[in-house]
């Protein structure tokens, strides 16, 4: 594995041909994750966070490297497991750090306060809210798709595709019913997914040629910076 934990993560946007026919490739020669729903998949929700004078949109536009974003994250609009997420990227690399939150953590966080810390919590939930306050982090938008994932076990890689992307600025409702949400503009005729392919340190080249992913172009795209530029 890379070291610290870092993986490779490749992007593609897609459009509905190229969807259904990778549904169909991947189903031949991956795993189903074993925690999608019937139909193979389900929903992320995430409250993303940024400081007063944008950075993290600023370093994501600007390719920065190192850069790093905070999210907090709920899966099928369940709040009973709430994740704060630290994701890295340096040299091309990804890592990314996370802890458990408690519900009125988690409200803290969407009010714009720091937690208080009894000094009980764990280390790495400690560090990443510590951290967190420090930079004087802020919710700016909630992001939300539907995923249909796929495993292969035996070299840890991971072939996901996105779907269904919408945002909202309604971050105090990010655990409740969102009021209000938006398909980003032009999103329906630029793309309809975004295909994600992450590995550690080997990706087989049956996998990269079953699914033909030499026709597909390589994309810088972040999900973050395209909703949160419909807000700006």
């Amino acid at each position: 594995m890379n070291q610290a934990g870092y993986r490779h993560e490749d992007k593609y946007l897609i459009d509905p041909l190229q969807t259904e026919i990778l549904k169909e490739r991947a189903e031949a020669v991956l795993q189903r994750d074993i925690h999608t729903g019937a139909n193979g998949t389900y929903r992320i929700r995430s409250l993303y966070f940024d400081d007063r004078c944008n950075k993290c949109y600023l370093e994501t536009e600007n390719g920065s490297d190192p850069r790093a974003k905070f999210r907090i994250r709920i899966y099928n609009d369940d709040p009973g497991m709430i994740r704060l997420e630290k994701k890295i990227k340096t040299r091309g690399l990804t890592r990314k750090l996370s802890a458990v939150l408690t519900r009125e953590e988690c409200g803290e966080l969407m009010a714009g306060r720091s937690p208080e810390l009894s000094g009980e919590e764990d280390p790495a939930k400690k560090e990443l809210l510590t951290e967190l306050a420090a930079a004087e982090l802020r919710p700016a938008v909630i992001i939300g798709y539907e995923r249909l994932p796929f495993t292969y076990a035996p070299f840890n890689i991971r072939f996901t595709i996105d779907t269904k992307l919408w945002y909202s600025e309604a971050t105090e409702s990010f655990l409740e019913e969102i009021p209000h949400f938006k398909t980003p503009a032009r999103m329906e005729a630029a793309f309809s997914g975004i295909m994600e392919l992450k590995w550690d340190d080997y990706l087989p080249s049956f996998i990269t040629e079953y699914l033909a992913l030499e026709t597909l172009q390589l994309s810088r795209f972040s999900k973050y910076h395209y909703c949160r530029a419909q807000t700006m």
